[in-house]
């Protein structure tokens, strides 16, 4: 859907233009081992192979002129109802530092220090706040520890601090 609206101007809410989504499949956006093998690479590495997501956003906001086909589900492919404002992170890190996988983690980064400067800058005078915003930044960082590229990955299947199923610590 972010590769859809920003590279190709379609904004049909939250659906992505098939062709976009089947070519980031085949870029190595998948789980799937029938994309992956041809690849050469397997689920959970494609996850942290920047080469591979790069060449396959760069495939897939590379495919022309996109004409507009009929039919909800023959052409569209919905977000899933949970992934709705990883749509929007998604669509604003490349809007803000380009096409690239690295735009993901600079957006969180500049989220989350933006938000930690923001505290500090209203509660500096006090003590228990700055004491609150230590130990929530300490679980944070510790968190990313454990289930970040650590064996748990393959069960929490989180491989990146953007992942949508940590990006919810930025609302922490």
């Amino acid at each position: 859907m972010a590769v859809s609206g920003h590279v190709y101007g379609t904004d049909n809410g939250y659906l992505a233009d098939r062709r976009v989504y089947d070519a980031l499949r085949k870029g190595g956006f998948t789980i799937y081992p029938e994309y992956l093998a041809p690849l050469g690479v397997t689920f959970p590495a494609n996850e942290s192979d920047r080469d591979l997501l790069n060449k396959g956003l760069d495939a897939a906001s590379h495919l022309g002129h996109l004409t507009k086909v009929g039919g909800l589900f023959k052409a569209q492919e919905p977000v899933e109802p949970n992934d709705l404002g990883g749509a929007d992170f998604y669509r604003l890190a490349f809007t803000l530092f380009g096409i690239k996988i690295q735009s993901f983690f600079k957006l969180y980064s500049v989220l989350y220090v933006g938000a930690v400067v923001l505290f500090v800058a209203a509660f500096w005078r006090r003590l228990e706040a700055t004491m609150a915003l230590l130990a929530v930044v300490t679980c944070h960082f510790l968190a990313q520890a454990f289930l970040i590229g650590g064996p748990p990955q393959a069960i929490f299947w989180v491989a990146t601090p953007y992942n949508q199923r940590f990006i919810a610590a930025l609302g922490i």
